[in-house]
């Protein structure tokens, strides 16, 4: 399906969907450890390094936004590239910020998947440039 404005607002609207940058080759899984790793272990390891506590690496859900601006925002879409796609999927907002303020929500099914390319192309029309 092609992103428009009447899809973006049917899942903005609906406080049961959320958006996640997620690359093809990763198992969605049940727990997050930042949309930029691959493992947890990688995650643990990066916050070891980075003298944090690597317990702190995982959250209780996967890192996402509630809405295609948000998701969309310069402090996220600047870490991905054409290797990861957007998703939509269905879940629960847990209540829990993830690490750099994002919401965390339980993962039940993914609903839609847009290409990177596509959606910064979209929100370059959208967003970006207004």
């Amino acid at each position: 399906m092609k992103l428009t404005k009447e899809l973006i607002e049917k899942y903005d609207d609906d406080s049961q969907m959320f958006y996640r940058f997620q690359n093809p080759e990763w198992e969605v899984g049940d727990v997050s450890f930042g949309m930029i790793y691959s493992t947890e272990e990688e995650a643990r390891q990066d916050f070891e390094d980075m003298g944090l506590d690597p317990e702190e690496a995982v959250l209780p859900g996967k890192s996402c936004m509630d809405t295609f601006a948000g998701i969309m925002s310069m402090r996220f879409v600047n870490e991905f590239d054409k290797d990861f796609n957007l998703i939509v999927f269905n879940g629960y907002d847990t209540g829990v910020s993830g690490h750099d303020d994002e919401c965390v929500a339980e993962y039940y099914e993914t609903v839609e998947t847009f290409d990177f390319d596509e959606a910064c192309q979209y929100a370059e029309l959208t967003i970006w440039n207004n």
